[in-house]
């Protein structure tokens, strides 16, 4: 019995240790959602981006706005749901902040978001997130 579990927990140590956030799926954040009346209704204009890169199959966005912690920020990752047809093909996206803090303070903090459903035949895709002045290659 003892070796049995010596090893469950060499294996369970292993599997906790090999796990971060670069390797995608539920890690991640939440999946991007692919909606184009949400993303046609969405209000960009209560926050500023400072960093947007992927890792693996993560967007890793750093927003700043006004609030007291961020720590009751929501913020959702929504795609137009049409792809242009280029080479490569280009998605659009935009962040929804839900941000009901009433403090003068400017708040920074960073998000992720699984994007494997974002992903079309080719593979590599353009993704194009409103108010980020670079358009983000994503190759998977």
């Amino acid at each position: 019995m003892g070796k049995l579990t010596n090893f469950l927990f060499v294996i369970i140590t292993f599997t906790l240790l090999s796990c971060n956030i670069e390797d995608g799926g539920e890690l991640c954040g939440k999946s991007a959602v692919i909606d184009n009346s949400l993303f046609t209704s969405t209000n960009t204009n209560n926050y500023t981006i400072t960093k947007a890169e992927i890792k693996d199959n993560c967007l890793i966005v750093k927003i700043s706005s006004g609030g007291c912690s961020g720590n009751s920020w929501k913020l959702t990752l929504i795609d137009s749901s049409n792809i242009a047809e280029s080479l490569p093909e280009q998605r659009f996206l935009k962040l929804a902040l839900e941000n009901t803090e009433v403090c003068l303070a400017i708040v920074t903090k960073e998000f992720s978001f699984d994007i494997s459903n974002l992903q079309t035949t080719n593979s590599q895709i353009i993704l194009n997130l409103e108010k980020w002045n670079q358009q983000i290659n994503y190759e998977y």
